[in-house]
């Protein structure tokens, strides 16, 4: 009877074991996939949080280079380029000045108008050269020398002055008006003329000086000039 009854009881233990063996094994695989989902839901919901961070300043800084390019060129001067070369050619008329080169300044900026009245104003402006030139090298001390050398310095800054000025252009932006003022005056003692004092303050009164482009090159505009057919007037 004992026997029997260790026997039944051995049975009921195998039996129980096998069932806990079979309901382990069939809860592992559910655990696994229940702990799959709560840790992979948890990654995903966490990832949209890092798109939005790096994208958002790109779209930032497109617009702000955008607002600038506009702003740019809405600001640009298209006069620019041409008050770039009247500056540039207001500066080379002071050197000329000051180193006494009448004739290339005039043969240079001066509208040379095929006629004899202009061709004899450069002879004239050579012969001038030439004689200032040969008063310096013979007596650089004489008062009148230099006192010429003092008026070419103060010719030279009215130019040189025009430089830092914004013309007024015409509407197919080869003209451009300036604002000049001469060097001082004064009159002289027994003529009555006004003559240079050597001296420029930029404070007399201004009067209107026009320059026109012709062919690619800015020259003084004279009072009667009149544009050829070729430049369109």
């Amino acid at each position: 009877m004992n026997l029997k009854k260790s026997k039944i009881l051995a049975l009921i233990l195998i039996a129980i074991l096998i069932g806990g063996a079979f309901w382990l094994f069939s809860q592992t695989p559910e655990y696994v996939a229940t702990a799959t989902l709560t840790v992979t839901p948890a990654a995903k919901a966490d990832a949209p949080k890092v798109i939005p961070q790096v994208e958002l300043p790109k779209a930032a800084a497109v617009g702000a280079n955008a607002e600038t390019d506009a702003a740019t060129a809405k600001t640009a001067d298209p006069n620019a380029a041409a008050q770039a070369e009247l500056k540039a050619a207001f500066l080379n008329m002071g050197r000329l000045i000051r180193a006494g080169d009448y004739a290339t300044f005039k043969e240079t900026y001066s509208y040379i108008d095929p006629s004899p009245s202009d061709l004899n104003d450069i002879q004239r402006a050579r012969e001038h050269q030439a004689s200032v030139a040969a008063a310096r090298a013979r007596d650089p001390e004489n008062p009148l020398t230099r006192f010429m050398q003092q008026s070419d310095i103060a010719n030279a800054q009215s130019y040189e002055a025009l430089a830092s000025q914004t013309p007024i252009f015409n509407s197919d932006r080869d003209e451009a008006t300036y604002q000049y003022i001469a060097p001082d005056v004064t009159p002289d003692s027994e003529t009555g003329d006004n003559i240079g004092t050597g001296t420029y303050s930029g404070t007399g009164e201004a009067r209107p000086l026009t320059f026109i482009k012709i062919n690619g090159r800015w020259y003084y505009k004279p009072t009667n000039y009149k544009k050829p057919d070729s430049q369109g007037k």
